[in-house]
Order: structure tokens, then C-alpha cells, then sequence
């Protein structure tokens, strides 16, 4: 009795040297099958990389980069306001305690926001600058305004002392803060915006489409059927979703642009000045109260005022140009 053998498989590669009709078919669907799932697979990681990117702006970024800037400028004016409380002599106005210790209290609030939403980035280790020398400066600031009101000299040296902590390290660490938080909000905003998704998107699409009209014209060259309802089905299911999301990619970076032109960066700027404008005046009180013939105050104040302008390429003048447009900006 002899065994019968099972048919022999076909093998792999018969399918790639398909002669049949029925072969091609075969891997014509397979093709087609392979490609739409590329085609959508693509879609998802586009969309969901711009999703990314939107949420990051909105949530961590953009919060990230105003806490900066709000640190940098309540700081500012704190050393500012400190050292014209100091020229008044012995006690100082009310109106000027309230406004250092306001400013103070803002530092320190958005100085925990931004911990918060920093985590484990290199931002902290700018923020963890701050949260140690804050207190050191409010208690040299304490001493001196202690030794203002007794009338004793010692008071100006621990005021100098209290400023250069502040523009040697605090403001320092801020303006890393402002800069690494913008570095960020720009990466996170190129991601919900950038266009090189978009091309791949559009590649990936021509592909597929040019794909189905092959396909399309090989069925009507070998069933002179004019019309195949599946691939039909499928080239309008395609043209649907391409349309779709070229549209919501399309708003969603157009709101977002105009968020950065006429929100972001027109604060940005303005907030630039307005930190110049206190450290002016920082600079100013500080030389009427240095009676050691230092001139530095004065050479900063001065540097600080050609900076400030106005005139062509000063921080107003980019304030004025970034706030065109947009919402006050007259």
C-alpha cells in the first residue's frame, strides 16, 4: 500500500512570479492591502505628532516660558525697588515695602509653578539656583534695611552685597530659565507646526494614490470593467481622509502661528524692555547710594539705556515691531 503525498506547497516566490490571472490578483490585493495600512499608519504618527507637540505648547511650554519671564522681571524690580526704598533713609515708604515684598511673593509662586513643570529637565538645575539664593538675598536685603533705619553705613555695603547676588546669580539663573523655556516652547511649537510632517504625509499619499490608479487601469486592461467598486471604495475613502487632514492641520498651524505671532512673542518682547527699563533704574539708585566712588553702576546704567533706546535695533523698537497686530498693539 503506498502513501499518498500531500500536493506540494507552492512556494513564496511563486507569488512574486505570479503568471496567472488569479496570482496577480492575489498580490495585487495583498499590495493594495499592505500600502492602506502604510498609508493610515503614517496618517496616525502625523497626526498624533502635531497632537503632541499643540499639547505641549499649551500645557507644559508656553506655562514654562511665561513662569521664566515672570521670575526674571519680579526679581528685577525687587532689586529695584529695594535699592530706591534705601535712598528714602531710615524708614521707607509703605508704598515701596509692599511692592518688594509683592514681588518677592510673585518670584516665589511662579518660581514653584515652574518646578513643577520642569521635572527632570536641565531647567532645574537653574531653578534649584533660585530656590537656595532668594532667601539668601531677602536676608542681606533684612540687614541692610535693619541698618538703614539705625543710621548706620554698614547698611549700603550689605545693599551692594544683596545686588550683586542678585545680577552675579539669581538674574543669571532666570535668564537661563527664560531662554531654555523658550528653546523648549520653540521645539514643541516646530513639532505642532512644522511643515516636513506634512510632506511626508503628502509623499506617502501620492504613493498610495498613484498606487490605486495603476491598479485600477490594470483591472480595466484585463476585466474591461471600467469601474472596480473596491478600489473605487478606496480611492474615495483616501482622497476623504487626505482632504480631512490636510484641513485640520491646516487650522490647527494657522491658530497656532498666530497664538506665537500676536501672543508669545509680542510678551517676550515687551517683557525684554520693561526688565531693561528696571534694571535702569536699579542701576540708577544704586550709584546715589555707593559712596565708594564706584563708577560700574553708572557705566551700566548707561549701557542698559543705549540697549533700552529708542532707536533703530533697541528693545523698544522690537517691542513695538513684535506687538503690530496683535490685540493693544495699537
Amino acid at each position: 500500500m503506498t502513501a499518498v503525498s500531500d500536493p506540494p506547497r507552492p512556494a513564496l516566490s511563486s507569488y512574486a512570479r505570479a503568471s496567472t490571472t488569479p496570482a496577480k490578483l492575489r498580490l495585487l490585493l495583498a499590495s493594495l492591502v499592505a500600502l492602506c495600512l502604510i498609508w493610515g499608519g503614517v496618517a496616525a504618527w502625523v497626526v498624533s505628532q502635531r497632537a503632541s507637540g499643540a499639547a505641549d505648547v499649551v500645557s507644559t511650554s508656553e506655562p514654562l516660558s511665561l513662569d521664566g519671564q515672570q521670575i526674571y522681571r519680579s526679581l528685577s524690580d525687587a532689586d529695584a525697588t529695594a535699592a530706591t526704598a534705601f535712598l528714602s533713609g531710615g524708614l521707607e515708604p509703605i508704598a515701596a515695602r509692599r511692592r518688594y515684598l509683592a514681588d518677592i511673593a510673585q518670584a516665589a509662586s511662579h518660581l514653584e509653578s515652574a518646578t513643577a513643570a520642569a521635572g527632570h529637565s536641565p531647567i532645574a538645575r537653574d531653578l534649584s539656583t533660585l530656590s537656595k539664593g532668594i532667601p539668601v538675598y531677602t536676608g542681606e536685603v533684612e540687614t541692610a534695611r535693619a541698618n538703614n533705619r539705625l543710621g548706620l553705613p554698614l547698611g549700603a555695603a550689605y545693599l551692594r552685597e544683596a545686588s550683586g547676588l542678585m545680577r552675579g546669580t539669581l538674574l543669571p539663573a532666570a535668564r537661563n530659565v527664560s531662554v531654555l523655556a523658550n528653546a523648549q516652547l520653540s521645539a514643541a511649537s516646530g513639532r505642532a507646526t512644522g511643515l516636513p510632517l506634512a510632506v511626508v504625509l503628502l509623499v506617502v499619499a501620492a504613493i498610495t494614490g498613484y498606487v490605486l490608479y495603476r491598479a485600477q487601469r490594470w483591472l480595466l486592461r484585463h476585466t474591461h470593467r471600467v469601474f472596480n467598486s473596491g478600489l473605487v471604495l478606496a480611492s474615495v475613502a483616501a482622497m476623504v481622509s487626505l482632504l480631512w487632514l490636510a484641513v485640520a492641520l491646516t487650522v490647527a498651524r494657522a491658530d497656532l502661528l498666530q497664538a506665537r505671532d500676536h501672543g508669545s512673542a509680542p510678551v517676550a518682547a515687551l517683557a525684554q524692555a520693561d526688565i531693561a527699563a528696571l534694571q535702569a533704574r536699579a542701576d540708577e539708585s544704586l550709584t546715589l547710594i555707593d559712596a565708594g566712588g564706584d563708577d560700574s553702576f553708572q557705566a551700566d546704567f548707561l549701557t542698559v539705556q543705549r540697549r533700552l533706546g529708542p532707536g533703530p535695533g533697541t528693545l523698544l523698537t522690537a517691542a513695538v515691531i513684535a506687538a503690530r497686530g496683535s490685540p493693544g498693539g495699537g
